[in-house]
């Protein structure tokens, strides 16, 4: 929880990686985006001005979401998240909106922030385009985006980005 008292920001880190069977289900080190999660973004959003949720997925070097991740986004959206990030990419994704369902107000999502500090793209050179080339040669994961979230006066949260790109790793 991040402010002052009157002023309260909540963030909360998930992760979208239990159908993908990589990890135990009773791991305690990680939060899963279950039903528990959603129930505490419900708890914290009834505590605080603003709740933001960031979400790893297993999603390296995808160029669009997937079903999956849209619909938690809209549910968390439901159950209160005033904004969410999404990271495990390692690519750019757009940022985008999603229409809050009982309020009149839209809730910022970035479904990709790229590499900040990376040697991913090691060979990789502006000039080189290309889906199918490999992650050490591909310019889009040196390309990433800084996300500043502000809690404004009233309880309004802002999200801003700013584009970075690596050059040298």
């Amino acid at each position: 929880v991040l402010g002052d008292e009157g002023a309260t920001m909540a963030v909360l880190a998930l992760y979208d990686g239990r159908r993908q069977r990589y990890l135990d289900p009773g791991d305690p080190a990680r939060a899963f985006l279950d039903d528990a999660a959603f129930e505490r973004v419900a708890a914290l959003d009834a505590e605080h001005d603003a709740v933001v949720v960031i979400v790893h997925v297993l999603g390296e070097l995808r160029d669009h979401t997937r079903d999956r991740w849209e619909a938690w986004a809209e549910r968390l959206v439901e159950v209160g998240a005033d904004a969410i990030v999404v990271h495990g990419t390692h690519v750019v994704l757009p940022a985008a909106f999603i229409d809050h369902p009982d309020e009149d107000r839209a809730i910022p999502i970035a479904w990709g922030l790229g590499n900040f500090v990376t040697d991913m793209g090691r060979d990789a050179r502006p000039w080189r385009r290309g889906r199918d080339l490999p992650k050490t040669q591909s310019p889009r994961v040196r390309e990433s985006l800084l996300a500043r979230l502000e809690l404004r006066a009233g309880g309004a949260l802002e999200m801003r980005f700013v584009a970075a790109w690596m050059n040298d790793d």
